[in-house]
């Protein structure tokens, strides 16, 4: 089974993706050559929809590196797939783009994987 995933750097997403199991999220290192993800981040802290001096956040999350987390750096040219496994699945992971998504105006990092699950 293939799924297609998009993150986009804008406030207006997600940072992170499901895929059965497995938990992926842009990094901290990110550009429009390559991105580092984060597969399984653990979630320490969680908020939605808070609302603070009228401003209006959707979404913020705190996360830190468990004893399943690994990060691996995604480029279109030498590094763009990898593969982890997780609860007796074997996740393909391929970088398939990196693009300008324009999003409420402005453009932001968009990266588009497929995931191959096993």
């Amino acid at each position: 089974m293939t799924d297609c995933i998009e993150l986009v750097m804008s406030p207006f997403d997600p940072k992170f993706a499901k895929v059965q199991e497995l938990v992926m999220m842009v990094g901290n290192e990110y550009s429009d050559t390559a991105v580092d993800i984060d597969f399984d981040p653990t979630f320490l802290n969680q908020v939605r929809n808070a609302t603070a001096g009228g401003v209006t956040v959707r979404m913020a999350a705190v996360t830190t590196h468990g004893p399943n987390s690994v990060t691996h750096r995604f480029d279109l040219t030498e590094n763009s797939s990898f593969e982890v496994d997780r609860q007796g699945k074997r996740y393909r992971v391929h970088l398939v783009d990196i693009r300008q998504k324009v999003t409420g105006g402005d453009s932001f990092m968009a990266y588009r994987f497929t995931v191959d699950v096993d």
